[in-house]
């Protein structure tokens, strides 16, 4: 004696049988789909994380010239001071 099929037997159409899937085919594609879902969530992360060295690279670069223009500032501030005091002293021993 076979064991029943339930999947053709009483009535059942065609159009349930085509929509029927047992739990094995079930569970795997919940996994494809969570599968899919995690890599989506890895990708994002991985695009997050690369635009966020990228804005860190362009703030060290903004830093950096800001250093140049203040430091470059600073020595001409020095000039300027060192000239004027030299311009002044010349002109007290004349």
């Amino acid at each position: 004696m076979s064991s029943p099929d339930f999947t053709r037997g009483r009535g059942a159409s065609r159009v349930a049988e085509e929509l029927w899937i047992d739990l094995p085919r079930y569970t795997i594609q919940a996994d494809k789909r969570n599968l899919q879902t995690s890599e989506a969530g890895v990708y994002f992360v991985a695009m997050d994380v690369i635009k966020q060295v990228q804005r860190a690279y362009y703030d060290l670069v903004f830093a950096w010239e800001n250093l140049l223009v203040q430091e470059k500032l600073i020595l001409r501030e020095i000039s300027d001071a060192v000239y004027t005091a030299r311009f002044s002293y010349a002109f007290e021993f004349q």
